[in-house]
């Protein structure tokens, strides 16, 4: 038995030691301790078994003296990734220390009593039974994930699956805390049925009965305590509930009025009979929708903050809904409409039925819903090969090759070169080749083929310098599993962002400043915190960081370019007009996209006219660089006052923007009305046509399609808003618009 002990130690030694070479194990944190829990689980109940063949005595003694050398492995396992700290940085060693203690110790009490219980059994069947136990708990996970809408779940030996790499950041460790107590009574309670076996004892009675009510009353709480999300569950406390031609929609109704119900219904329908239109097919069954009123609500019921989800398998999707004609919508409603087209048991594009070819999933929902930020997938591809950031399609195509990559560029590519073969080629090819990967029988083309057509095709796109230098920053940026302490990092900024809404300013700052004294040279964390400083109000933080981004040698352009706006908007307001207006010439000279030359040419404009419009100048500064806390209602009286009292174009022009939100505001028209459409700049006027058909279209007006031509007639091709427009019209033609309010 001792050979063996010893054996299962260089085991727990070598495997620990080969998790310093691997990306996310090489720190003490979430992923290495449940790779130390999986390692010595698997250890732990061949151990006990051995223990409880040699008991003598009671069971509580067998499974105290059963702990200690798994406890010796667990120690092991952290005295290794102590000394890699040698080698490479951990961020928070101290957290890292929390996550050993809840999934690498957490592990042991069920696996010691799995063994013990199986020891109780005898002969061959205790093997069986023993990793019969973890099989079913396993299973009993997987079939979680599967089949309810979580993507995050619990196992009793292996931990807490994280689920999508997109949610960077984890769950607040009292659910963790909470689990594992619930695993330590389990625990006990196995124990106190094999000492009442072998005592008859009737004190051990009692003690499995009060255990027994513990683990009853956490099981009835589960779902509160952030333990189980089961359909019911969520379901049940979403509360609304509407169900459409072709949905099952399942709404927060806490955040959803009557008017947002029907607007949101709406979108359902419109965004169906366009992907109908655009597959050429539709699905065989009703579609189900959950959709959550915020980020955090949908991370407390299913687990996934940012990410939404489509399990195609269940004909269902997982979504937060930032109002009509959310890209995001027709993103995961497209992975439901190929549901038919899939193989294997998750129904998606996959090798074998078993390993989903990522790049082909999402490329063809990309593709579908095709809505981008400034420019089109297609121009954005174009500059990423302009840029040489490229990837090869065929490498995304691998088994690994889309989860390794920078989401938003893997994304891009793929859905850039998905609607490329849809718009050339059609859909019904695209969905033979979609099923199994199999270019050549869909198109009668190798993939390279293909490949080099398309780059044919983003070769004739015409691109800014601008555009160039804003991909550049856009796109980047290392996956989760190249970046340096990547889940404590992006943990640390979400407990930041929380700290700021609750007005623990200093608690913030204690986040983002211990983000950047573990990662200093990253450009990109810097900036993001400097423009956090500049809209909680914390000037000199602000600067300092902004200043240093500014100077940096290893800053790309766009970067120093956000860094100097913002010393502009601090110079503009100390009343240094004269360097501000410089600065701001200059930005807007080099400028990006529409949304960067409509900010700049505000600020410029604000302070040139000063001396005329000089309350349009304060209203516009506090809108666009103090950025008053009382939000966008606010901003949009100061500006209407400014408006009113000065005859101001430029404030009646942002004070519109500002009322765009609240789609039925009495003011709106007259506000519009009084915008001189010529004394705007051309990417002021599109961005006025566009919120004038928005506006038109929440109220479900007829006047809405002639103003989404008006758009289209206005819009850059290659631009985003091209791209909102032709879908609107697209609806207009189908007769999907809202209806009235």
């Amino acid at each position: 038995m001792a050979l063996r002990e010893h054996r299962s130690t260089l085991v727990v030694f070598a495997a620990c030691i080969a998790a310093q070479f691997l990306p996310l194990l090489n720190v003490l944190g979430y992923e290495y301790s449940m790779f130390v829990g999986a390692v010595v689980t698997l250890l732990t109940i061949p151990h006990a078994v051995r223990c409880g063949d040699a008991r003598e005595g009671s069971w509580w003694i067998t499974l105290r003296d059963s702990a200690r050398r798994p406890l010796g492995w667990v120690g092991l396992a952290l005295v290794v990734s102590l000394l890699n700290m040698a080698r490479v940085r951990n961020c928070e060693p101290g957290t890292g220390l929390i996550y050993l203690g809840l999934f690498g110790l957490g592990a042991l009490p069920m696996a010691l009593a799995t063994g013990l219980l199986a020891s109780k059994l005898g002969g061959r069947r205790r093997w069986v039974f023993a990793y019969g136990v973890v099989f079913a708990s396993v299973a009993s996970t997987l079939g979680t994930l599967a089949l309810q809408p979580a993507i995050v779940a619990y196992d009793t030996f292996f931990g807490y699956y994280a689920g999508s790499i997109y949610d960077e950041s984890l769950i607040s460790v009292l659910p963790h805390v909470t689990y594992r107590g619930w695993s330590l009574l389990w625990c006990a309670l196995v124990v106190s049925t094999l000492e009442f076996s072998r005592s008859g004892k009737r004190f051990e009675v009692k003690r499995m009965l009060w255990i027994a009510a513990a683990i009853a009353a956490l099981f009835g709480f589960r779902g509160d305590l952030g333990l189980d999300r089961s359909r019911a569950y969520v379901i049940e406390d979403l509360g609304g509930l509407a169900e459409t031609e072709h949905f099952e929609i399942h709404y927060d109704l806490a955040y959803f009025d009557a008017r947002a119900v029907e607007l949101l219904i709406s979108d359902h329908e419109a965004r169906y009979a366009e992907l109908a239109e655009f597959w050429e097919t539709e699905p065989a069954l009703p579609l189900r929708s959950f959709v959550y009123g915020s980020q955090a609500r949908k991370g407390d019921l299913m687990g996934g903050r940012r990410t939404l989800v489509a399990k195609v398998w269940l004909g269902e999707m997982h979504i937060t809904w930032r109002g009509l004609g959310d890209e995001l919508l027709a993103h995961e409603m497209a992975h439901l409409f190929l549901r038919e087209d899939g193989y294997g048991p998750l129904r998606l594009s996959s090798r074998g039925g078993l390993l989903p070819i990522m790049a082909l999933v999402e490329g063809a929902a990309t593709s579908a819903a095709w809505g981008a930020t400034e420019l089109d997938y297609h121009h954005w591809a174009a500059a990423i090969y302009a840029i040489d950031r490229g990837e090869d399609i065929t490498d995304l195509l691998g088994p690994t090759g889309f989860w390794s990559r920078y989401s938003r560029l893997a994304y891009t590519l793929t859905g850039s070169f998905g609607r490329w073969l849809i718009d050339e080629r059609g859909p019904q090819s695209f969905r033979a080749a979609y099923r199994r990967g199999d270019f050549v029988g869909a198109y009668g083309q190798t993939l390279p083929e293909l490949l080099e057509e398309w780059r044919a095709f983003l070769g004739t796109l015409e691109l800014t310098d601008g555009q160039l230098e804003t991909a550049r920053y856009r796109y980047d940026r290392a996956t989760l599993f190249g970046r340096l302490c990547a889940r404590s990092i992006a943990t640390r900024f979400d407990q930041g962002q929380e700290f700021i809404v609750g007005g623990r300013t200093d608690d913030a700052r204690a986040c983002f400043e211990g983000i950047l004294e573990d990662d200093p040279n990253n450009i990109g964390y810097r900036l993001t915190i400097a423009e956090t400083y500049a809209r909680m109000g914390l000037r000199e933080d602000a600067l300092r960081h902004a200043r240093q981004v500014a100077a940096s040698e290893g800053a790309g352009r766009s970067s120093i370019d956000r860094a100097t706006e913002l010393l502009a908007d601090w110079a503009w307001t100390d009343g240094d007009f004269e360097f501000a207006l410089i600065t701001y010439e200059e930005l807007l000279s080099r400028a990006g996209t529409e949304g960067s030359r409509r900010r700049l040419l505000a600020k410029t404009q604000a302070i040139a006219e000063r001396a005329q419009f000089p309350l349009a100048e304060q209203a516009v500064r506090r809108t666009l660089v103090d950025r008053p806390a009382a939000g966008s209602a606010a901003a949009a009286a100061e500006l209407g006052w400014a408006a009113a009292t000065e005859g101001s174009t430029l404030a009646r022009y942002l004070a519109l923007l500002r009322m765009e939100d609240d789609g039925r505001s009495p003011l709106y028209g007259d506000v519009f009305a009084s915008v001189s459409m010529e004394r705007l700049q051309p990417p002021q006027r599109r961005r006025v046509l566009e919120s004038r058909a928005m506006h038109l279209t929440r109220r479900g007006s007829a006047e809405a399609c002639e103003a989404w031509n008006e758009v289209q007639r206005a819009a850059l091709p290659g631009s985003s808003l091209s791209a909102t427009a032709e879908m609107w019209r697209g609806r207009c033609a189908r007769g999907t618009l809202p209806p009235p309010s």
